[in-house]
């Protein structure tokens, strides 16, 4: 089985690549993650292994902007907290 969820020394395992928040309109979901582009790659390809009917795709972020659906969104970084 695949881990996404790296530990590292001094810190939660809640607090390491969880979602800061997780949209979903019909079948579109937008998840906001601390994986970096690879590690989004490996978990799409591991989602795409488990059911092969169902496709998954990703998209990562360029220069902070992320256009989903018919929006935008913008990611800045407010007192150390990202924020859409």
């Amino acid at each position: 089985m695949v881990n996404f969820i790296n530990e590292k020394p001094g810190l939660p395992m809640d607090e390491v690549n969880i979602p800061n928040g997780i949209w979903r309109h019909i079948d579109d979901i937008l998840i906001s993650t601390k994986m970096n582009k690879q590690q989004l790659d490996s978990c799409v390809k591991y989602l795409n292994k488990i059911r092969r009917t169902i496709k998954y795709t990703s998209e990562f972020e360029q220069n902070n902007e992320l256009n989903y659906r018919d929006k935008t969104l913008t990611k800045i970084n407010i007192d150390n907290e990202r924020k859409l």
